[in-house]
């Protein structure tokens, strides 16, 4: 949970160098462990140009009570396989696994990559209703 709070800045900073969008997939056992630091990101941490749009594989109303403006999440149909949270986040891909314990989280920075993976999450959010 630390990285997540020191990673912020960095990450925004990173977002921000592209479409200011933080692209990916939010499997529903993200929320339920982090709950606290995702109010702090959208409450206080977050730069208020980035905005957010998660595929999940649960709704954004079972998932997370609270409303944020810049957050978008919708229901993936196709994601009863997905089993960790995806971020694309600039150069950025992080990959948080919350369904079993031990928790953890693997963060790799390479524009390439992360570049190739925005287009695909930019692509299947285009496609989801």
């Amino acid at each position: 949970e630390n990285h997540l709070y020191k990673q912020t800045p960095v990450w925004d900073e990173s977002i921000l160098k592209y479409d200011g969008c933080w692209w990916g997939f939010q499997d529903n056992t993200f929320v339920q462990n982090y709950e606290q630091w995702i109010d702090w990101y959208w409450e206080k941490g977050s730069n208020p140009k980035t905005t957010l749009k998660l595929l999940s594989n649960e709704s954004a109303e079972k998932i997370k009570k609270k409303k944020f403006d810049r957050r978008q999440i919708k229901f993936w149909q196709e994601s009863h396989n997905f089993s960790a949270t995806t971020w694309i986040l600039g150069d950025y891909v992080v990959m948080i696994a919350t369904s079993q314990k031990p928790y953890y989280l693997v963060e790799i920075n390479d524009a390439l990559l992360a570049a190739n993976l925005r287009e695909v999450f930019k692509g299947i959010w285009k496609s989801t209703t």
